[in-house]
């Protein structure tokens, strides 16, 4: 099947397309036709993915550039490890070459101490970025992108960019449908083009859009040695390419799902159990004991059969169940309680305990602290422990001087000790009550 998108379609969908390069909707358009081919596009449903992912990474034709000059304000907002503070984020302020540089230099294939990341910036249909991207951008459509970036946003070359990188990423077989998902997995699309689910709401508004356009009456293609009678052809808008054999599977997530490589569908599943409550392990793509056990607490929690496999009936009860529900017994536990069934994190905070005790009492003095009170002694020490830099400064023998006031440093390190294994007392506690950690 020939598909392949009008001028007039182009105009009505990106009706500010030219603003930023003239001829655009006219050449997308224009090669429509060839690139589709080319690329082996033969549905309204695979143009229809490709065209919302490429209407919301290029704005609609509006955004065709990444635009870098951010005020100093805004970049530790959006690098906060690059820029801790305004005052380091100000020499990049409004210069997008030097920002550039900045941020992806080191990175995505761009060399440290070069202008790669200012050259390889974010430009066309698919927004590619990095050296690394266009090499392999430029290997996959014939053209020198790495010497000449800006190919990327030539109205002859705009769409099929677009298309080469969507194909390079791995999106193409998710755009077929499958069981429960019969306009295919835009989920799936988003993740591997964008490799998260940044603007998941916006990408899945455009492909309603163009579904919508893309289904108004086409031509269809007169089947060949087929009769009037016995022309059982879909129409256009249902048309499907012949979907790989390796991607054809019933939509179940089930057991041993990405043992041999990380699956994105089963680390997404896993990031959504862990979210409620149920523990599964390593979140690593990978469908193992873990998570089938997650799976089958998260089913019987919530009144589905217990398979251990993710259908659509699980899928859907993962988006809007509520946390893992949690006993009275786990809820109203005690240090004691966890003590009393042998729990190695506070067992080893209650050794620390004593031996800070220990510690800060030979600190102190053992008859002083009990009658004062020993942790409020020892607090007042750390108080004053600010002085003993100057005193050091006036010491010239520090060996000596360290050795005659040993009790500080012991009633000061007692003390953090005592307070230390206090809290990993708490943060235990509050896991096990909450049930993020599940162990004794």
């Amino acid at each position: 099947m020939t598909v392949a998108i009008s001028q007039d379609l182009m105009n009505r969908m990106w009706p500010h397309g030219d603003e930023h390069i003239p001829g655009l909707r006219a050449g997308i358009a224009a090669s429509s036709a060839r690139v589709f081919a080319k690329y082996g596009i033969t549905t309204w449903l695979q143009v229809a993915h490709i065209m919302a992912q490429v209407s919301h990474e290029c704005g609609a034709g509006h955004d065709v550039v990444e635009n870098l000059s951010y005020s100093a304000k805004r970049m530790p907002q959006v690098w906060p490890s690059r820029f801790p503070s305004y005052a380091s984020a100000l020499p990049y302020a409004n210069n997008p070459k030097k920002l550039a540089n900045k941020v992806y230099n080191g990175r995505m294939g761009n060399r440290v101490g070069s202008d790669d990341g200012y050259n390889f910036r974010g430009r066309g249909a698919a927004q590619t970025t990095g050296r690394e991207g266009y090499e392999k951008l430029a290997a996959k459509v014939g053209l020198d992108l790495v010497n000449n970036p800006d190919l990327i946003n030539d109205p002859a070359h705009f769409l099929e960019c677009g298309v080469a990188d969507f194909i390079i990423c791995g999106c193409l077989p998710y755009c077929t449908p499958k069981p429960g998902l019969p306009d295919g997995d835009i989920r799936a699309v988003t993740h591997h083009l964008n490799g998260g689910y940044i603007g998941l709401d916006q990408r899945q508004a455009w492909f309603a859009k163009w579904m919508a356009a893309l289904r108004a009456p086409q031509p269809a293609p007169a089947p060949a040695a087929v009769s009037e009678a016995s022309d059982t052809s879909p129409a256009p808008s249902e048309a499907v390419a012949p979907e790989p054999e390796a991607m054809i599977d019933d939509g179940v997530l089930r057991y041993g799902r990405g043992h041999d490589s990380p699956d994105f569908e089963v680390k997404a599943l896993q990031g959504q159990l862990v979210g409620l409550g149920y523990q599964v392990g390593s979140q690593d793509g990978d469908f193992g004991g873990g998570t089938r056990a997650a799976v089958l607490a998260f089913q019987a929690d919530n009144g589905l059969p217990t398979t251990g496999e993710v259908d659509s009936a699980t899928k859907a009860a993962l988006k809007t169940a509520p946390p893992k529900p949690i006993s009275e017994k786990r809820a109203d536990a005690t240090a004691d309680d966890l003590r009393a069934g042998g729990s190695g994190t506070i067992i080893a905070a209650d050794h620390l305990t004593f031996w800070g005790k220990i510690a800060a009492t030979f600190g102190i003095g053992g008859g002083a602290a009990q009658k004062s009170g020993l942790l409020d002694t020892i607090q007042a020490a750390t108080d004053h422990a600010s002085t003993i830099r100057t005193v050091i400064q006036n010491i010239q023998d520090i060996g000596t001087w360290a050795l005659g006031y040993w009790w500080v440093f012991a009633a000061i390190g007692g003390f953090f000790a005592v307070k230390f294994g206090g809290q990993i007392i708490k943060r235990r506690l509050a896991d096990h009550r909450s049930a993020n950690n599940m162990s004794m």
